[in-house]
């Protein structure tokens, strides 16, 4: 078998290694900050954000059959139809770069309700990929970290306008009940070229997912 020279590794191996290191390079994989991530948000947060898409589906269901306002039914059926379409792998990060057009979609107690499209922006702020909606009257902001080819976890916070910018705190802050109510994680999904989908955590009764489009 052929080892590489001094190290003793055969060259098999080290070719692997090299490969799985390009392709984390290239997609943007950072396993230790999905972990980093993942770690600072308790088991209760967790466990939600699992169940998140599932929630909204069921709810925007129970609203299409019960809710007499007809708005509120056009606005469920155009969250389900976004919601249907087919995700595709998110090639690079460089992608996600840049101004987008970002409009929100709701749930709560009195049925389903959209929002105009927003401006916001995706950049880099050291070694953080940054969210940031900072237009209209919802505002919020976080990092963006590849979970695998196929999502970005999202945490960051809520806020609205006049406030501080939002920030998120995991468990090691020790955060106040209020700091952790405007917590907001999600995950973020490509629907195809220029067009995206990020789906959050409920806040109670309330489910949101962002439609963004360039």
């Amino acid at each position: 078998m052929t080892f590489c020279r001094n190290l003793h590794v055969p060259l098999w191996l080290v070719l692997c290694l090299v490969t799985v290191s390009h392709i984390a390079s290239v997609h943007g994989i950072g396993v230790g900050a999905v972990k980093a991530q993942q770690s600072a948000m308790d088991d209760d947060e967790q466990k939600v954000l699992a169940g998140a898409e599932e929630a909204l589906k069921s709810q925007l269901g129970e609203i299409k059959k019960t809710t007499q306002d007809k708005e509120s039914l056009a606005a469920a059926e155009d969250m389900l139809a976004v919601l249907a379409k087919p995700r595709v792998p998110i090639t690079t990060s460089e992608e996600l770069q840049g101004n987008w057009q970002v409009r929100s979609l709701q749930t709560g107690q009195y049925g389903a309700y959209t929002y105009p499209y927003f401006k916001c922006r995706i950049g880099t702020e050291g070694k953080d990929l940054v969210f940031h909606k900072s237009t209209g009257s919802q505002r919020r902001k976080g990092t963006l970290v590849r979970e695998d080819e196929n999502r970005y976890l999202f945490t960051g916070g809520a806020y609205v306008e006049g406030d501080p910018v939002g920030r998120y705190y995991g468990v090691k802050d020790n955060p106040t009940e209020a700091q952790k109510n405007n917590n907001s994680v999600g995950y973020l999904y490509k629907l195809g070229k220029g067009h995206y989908l990020m789906i959050f955590s409920p806040s109670g009764p309330n489910g949101e997912m962002y439609e963004m489009k360039k």
